[in-house]
């Protein structure tokens, strides 16, 4: 492991080992919870930003008062709502928007990882300049995507499903799956461009809520998301996570700052647990009952859960980059200045924190507001998944950042490399109640990759 042994120069106040010597060749890739949602490890989880094993209910996408479509029994579901990518593609703490859209620059390596720079650099190209299909979504011309078989159990007429409860959910599914690839408008009407969901109480005629989707390759066909595999692990330098007590913090003025983060965060959790409940209470009351009365109390507990999700998910974020900045940087890392970021505001295609030395050291950081939470993971042009920590990951993340004119953090990112100044870590913060706890950190290894 090239790199491994060398320990950190004077100054970083760690005696970290530093990542990356003589990684000239290394290219990495995107992020995490906007980043309101993790998770994406199971994408068939309706994305939110869950914190502290909380439930997964997602923000609310839809128009408060608009019912299920019909079929058989009109269902509601008690909370949980779409909002988020299957892999990964939401905000911040959600991390790593895919990149499926962009075409493999030439002097692109096979296993997918492209050349920030690489020679003969095509740009944005691919699916930013496809004509687009009849339901908005991108086709490359010439697309010779083989058709999706049709089910032979699929019935004919107004109601491909038949008669309610004459098929598995399984083959349910499968129809859906196939009507998202082959029936005009279907993709359209339930699902956003990136294979999500626009609302889980949203039925077709089964009655049942089409699954979750994604596109494995460029121009491949729609699956299920839960379908797509894991990606590859990535390599870390600590066999295990290492843990940070609160006791640890050596400023009054930073623990009072990390405490309020922890307090926000807990009574917004709180808050949004109470609404979350109060809002499946209601989705039932009205199942049941159907009333005018029950209707409007409905559309009013999603239209408040909508803001309790929302202010949950940014008290989550927030307290990560709090912990990560005021006490792991803070305490390990002085006199290190941080970085402006250009990127997106839902957190993709960007880290979470760059802190950069005047000798030219630099440390990445990847916050998670828990230590519950998971690691994100993005799309590789290819089609190839990888994972937030991976050396894939990290150089396509560089590889957005030129293209959105980040050049000088991306020559002192590659710099460091090099050279061996460059550490990229998680940081996650531990669970609390109303005061800051301390956190967990580990480092990456990205002098190799994890694709074959």
């Amino acid at each position: 492991m090239v790199g491994a042994g060398a320990r950190s120069g004077s100054g970083s106040g760690s005696g970290t080992v530093r990542l990356g010597s003589d990684l000239g060749d290394a290219r990495r890739i995107g992020d995490d919870l906007g980043r309101a949602g993790n998770d994406a490890a199971n994408p068939d989880r309706a994305p939110g930003g869950t914190a502290n094993n909380l439930p997964t209910n997602s923000v609310d996408s839809g128009t408060p008062g608009s019912g299920p479509r019909g079929g058989q029994g009109d269902r509601l579901p008690a909370s949980s709502v779409d909002g988020g990518g299957p892999t990964g593609t939401g905000g911040r703490d959600v991390h790593g928007g895919s990149t499926a859209d962009s075409a493999i620059p030439a002097g692109a390596a096979d296993n997918g990882v492209p050349s920030p720079r690489g020679p003969g650099s095509t740009g944005l190209g691919g699916g930013d300049d496809a004509a687009r299909g009849s339901d908005g979504t991108p086709v490359s011309a010439g697309s010779t995507r083989q058709p999706v078989p049709r089910p032979s159990f699929m019935h004919d007429g107004p109601n491909p499903y038949g008669r309610p409860g004459s098929l598995t959910l399984e083959q349910i599914e499968e129809i859906q799956v196939y009507r998202a690839n082959e029936e005009p408008g279907y993709r359209e009407q339930y699902y956003r461009k990136d294979g999500t969901r626009h609302r889980v109480e949203i039925h077709d005629e089964s009655g049942f809520t089409p699954p979750q989707l994604a596109q494995p390759l460029p121009d491949g066909p729609w699956v299920r998301a839960k379908d797509v595999p894991a990606p590859p692990n990535p390599h870390f330098l600590d066999d295990d996570y290492i843990t940070v007590g609160a006791d640890t913090v050596r400023s009054s003025a930073r623990l009072k700052i990390l405490d309020a983060a922890a307090q926000k965060r807990y009574f917004s959790i709180q808050w949004d647990n109470l609404v979350a409940k109060w809002k499946g209470e209601t989705a039932t009351l009205h199942e049941t009952l159907g009333t005018p009365e029950t209707a409007a109390e409905w559309a009013e507990a999603r239209g408040t859960y909508k803001e309790s999700h929302t202010q949950m998910g940014k008290s989550a974020e927030e307290f990560g980059e709090k912990a990560a900045e005021h006490h792991f940087i803070a305490e390990r890392y002085p006199n290190f200045e941080q970085q402006d970021l250009l990127g997106p505001k839902n957190g993709n295609d960007q880290f979470d924190q760059v802190w950069k030395h005047d000798d030219g050291r630099v440390v990445v950081v990847e916050a998670k507001s828990s230590v519950d939470t998971d690691m994100g993971q993005r799309t590789l042009p290819n089609g190839r998944a990888v994972s937030q920590g991976s050396r894939e990951y990290f150089l396509d993340i560089l590889r957005k950042m030129e293209r959105r004119g980040e050049t000088d953090l991306v020559d002192a990112l590659e710099d460091a490399l090099k050279r061996g100044k460059l550490d990229y870590v998680i940081v996650k913060g531990e669970k609390t109640t109303t005061a800051y706890n301390g956190y967990k950190y580990r480092r990456f290894d990205i002098s190799k990759g994890t694709l074959p």
